[in-house]
C-alpha cells in the first residue's frame, strides 16, 4: 500500500528522524487510549515503527481491525475502508532526501538582502552568475517598496524582511553597499534582519 511506501523508502537516519518526530507529537497526547490508537495506525505502515514509538510513549501496539477509524455513527465501517492491494512498488528512491542531488547549486534558492544604496554591479554580477548555474535568486528588501541602487536603478523586492523567514532559502547574501548596510542596521530593520541569521 502507498502508506507503507513512503516510510519504507527512507534512509536509516530519516526513519530515526520520523520516529523521533512521532514520539514527540504522540507524547503530547494526554489520553493513553488515543496514543494507543494512533500507534495502532502506525502498525498498518510498519510494525517496527509502531513498536519503537509505542515503547517511548508508554502504550502497547494494538492490532486495529481496520485502518480508517473516522466513522460516522450511522455508517458501515467496511464501506469506508480503502481496498487492500499489494503494492507494485516497494521502494522509491525519489521519496528519500538521501538521494537528492548534492554538490550543486542547481535548484537552490538564494535570498539577496538589499536596501537603498546597494551596490548594483555586485548584485547584478552575482545574480547573473547564480542564475546561470540554475539557482533561484529572490530579492528581500526592508519593505516591499522599490529599492534604489547606488547607480540609480530600481529593484523591486519579492519579499520584505518581515514577510518571509530564512528557512525559505538555502543561502542568504547581504549585498554590499555602505548606505544599504546602514539602512539594514536602522532600528526598524535590524531586529528582523538579525532574525534571518539565527
Amino acid at each position: 500500500m502507498s502508506r507503507e511506501l513512503f516510510y519504507n523508502s527512507q534512509s536509516a537516519y530519516e526513519k530515526i528522524h520520523l520516529q523521533n518526530a512521532l514520539i514527540f507529537e504522540f507524547s503530547k497526547v494526554k489520553i493513553p487510549s488515543i496514543r494507543e490508537r494512533m500507534v495502532g495506525q502506525l502498525n498498518f505502515i510498519n510494525k517496527e515503527l509502531a513498536q519503537k514509538v509505542a515503547a517511548k510513549v508508554g502504550v502497547q501496539v494494538t492490532e486495529l481491525e481496520f485502518p480508517n477509524q473516522s466513522l460516522p455513527a450511522d455508517s458501515n465501517y467496511q464501506d469506508l475502508q480503502s481496498e487492500e492491494r499489494e503494492a507494485h512498488t516497494k521502494l522509491s528512491a525519489a521519496l528519500s532526501m538521501d538521494n537528492t542531488i548534492k554538490n550543486t547549486i542547481k535548484g537552490r534558492k538564494i535570498g539577496f538582502i538589499i536596501a537603498n544604496g546597494v551596490n548594483a554591479l555586485n548584485v547584478h554580477d552575482l545574480k547573473t552568475k547564480l542564475e546561470g548555474e540554475d539557482a533561484v535568486v529572490e530579492i528581500i528588501g526592508p519593505s516591499m517598496a522599490q529599492v534604489t541602487t547606488n547607480d540609480g536603478s530600481m529593484v523591486t523586492p519579492k519579499h520584505s524582511l518581515t514577510s518571509i523567514a530564512s528557512v525559505a532559502f538555502d543561502a542568504l547574501y547581504i549585498a554590499a553597499g555602505e548606505d544599504s548596510v546602514k539602512e539594514l542596521l536602522m532600528a526598524d530593520n535590524k531586529p528582523p534582519c538579525a532574525e534571518f541569521h539565527q
